[in-house]
């Protein structure tokens, strides 16, 4: 009974040590759309305090996003939420797949690690450059809670990203003059639009168009008009224990076991 009650409070020890403020977290971007269908800018994430917004639906474009959904550039993105969010954390994942390019192309996958603030840095976003196309994105119209109120991580989350997780901008006309990955086409050029973020209309305009990797772009693949019908993305987020952590935890099951060996001994009467 004593050895029960020494490994609870030691466990309990250990477990109380990991709600430090520092953690690291790892975030994995994989591509789930079949050869020839969507492809992806680098992802860029964001661990913040909430106060930033990628975007708000209806509304026209947040500033940063521009360059983000016509070109895949997040500079803009990171620039303002450095203003708002000082204390963020951000960061970019490539993935330079077998074609040489730096886009996120199906089937491939990559993935970065960070040390946050979990008093801080409570709050996960994303964003990247879903092609071809001429401004549509991918992002969280609401940031993700990961870290609760006290700093606790809330566990793995994973995300797995449909047809209602792909935006238009509302920057650029949705056409084939202009739009990026596309064979022939400058994504520099095309025609402004003053519109709103909404749900992407789809990608039919781009069926059978030669894209940079040398593949053939099927819209069929990439129907968007279907919304939660298919899956292009999956992102992972999950903690890394930090070795710390592995240290006491192992130095309390070290005192489990050591706990365990004495109770087990057998007594002996005491000489009179």
């Amino acid at each position: 009974m004593k050895t029960g009650w020494l490994c609870t409070a030691v466990m309990l020890m250990a477990l109380g040590t990991g709600a430090a403020e520092a953690a690291q977290v790892k975030v994995t971007i994989q591509n789930l759309s079949a050869t020839g269908g969507l492809n992806l800018s680098p992802l860029w994430v964001s661990f913040g305090n909430g106060t930033f917004d990628v975007f708000n639906a209806g509304a026209a474009a947040t500033p940063g996003l521009k360059p983000l959904a016509e070109l895949g550039d997040p500079s803009g993105l990171a620039a303002r939420q450095a203003t708002t969010d000082p204390g963020a954390v951000t960061g970019l994942i490539p993935v330079v797949g077998s074609s040489g390019l730096a886009q996120i192309e199906p089937g491939e996958s990559g993935s970065i690690t960070l040390t946050l603030n979990s008093a801080t840095n409570r709050f996960f976003n994303f964003a990247a450059m879903v092609v071809p196309s001429n401004d549509a994105f991918t992002s969280l119209d609401n940031a993700l809670a990961i870290f609760d109120s006290a700093g606790h991580f809330l566990g793995d989350k994973t995300l797995t990203l449909t047809g209602n997780d792909i935006w238009d901008a509302g920057t650029e006309a949705d056409q084939l003059f202009g739009s990026a990955f596309i064979v022939g086409q400058n994504a520099m050029l095309g025609d402004a639009e003053a519109g709103n973020v909404m749900l992407h209309p789809g990608f039919g305009t781009f069926d059978g168009q030669t894209e940079p990797n040398g593949r053939t772009f099927n819209a069929a693949d990439a129907n968007v008009g279907a919304r939660g019908g298919f899956s292009f993305a999956r992102i992972t987020i999950s903690e890394v224990p930090e070795p710390s952590s592995w240290l006491l935890m192992l130095a309390a099951l070290g005192v489990v076991f050591g706990a365990s060996r004495i109770s087990r001994r057998p007594r002996t009467a005491n000489a009179v």
